[in-house]
């Protein structure tokens, strides 16, 4: 799973958290609810990438909550699930900027990463 500050995100598994540091500062957590914590405790919050299956809290959960503390942040979805029940419940309860299906190149995350911070910054810069 995955969250960012300005520049920065969060990741889970190694290769995937080496690439994505190679653009963001990346911060890693265990459970959806270390996630929760982590982001209560940061400035800004650019990306959030999770997968549906978490310990605990679901990663659909996860983003529902992130969705309400911080509506701007980017939401990326990460999953081998096929099921289509997890992506209309992604997309709808969510509002899931990124799905990606496993398995998925860690190059192709982080062009999804990049993509979402650039829809961001405009966004932004249009509120100014």
């Amino acid at each position: 799973m995955f969250w960012s500050g300005v520049g920065s995100l969060l990741a889970s598994e190694s290769l995937l958290g080496a690439t994505l540091a190679s653009s963001f500062e990346v911060r890693v957590v265990s459970s959806a609810e270390a996630a929760l914590n982590a982001i209560n405790g940061a400035d800004e919050l650019d990306r959030i990438l999770t997968d549906p299956s978490l310990p605990g809290m679901s990663g659909l959960e996860l983003l529902g909550d992130v969705r309400a503390l911080r509506p701007a942040t980017r939401r990326l979805m990460l999953t081998g699930d096929q099921s289509p029940l997890i992506h209309e419940r992604a997309t709808n309860e969510c509002a899931v900027h990124r799905f990606l299906r496993k398995p998925c190149d860690p190059s192709g995350v982080l062009s999804a990463c990049e993509d979402a911070l650039a829809e961001l910054e405009i966004e932004r810069a249009a509120l100014a």
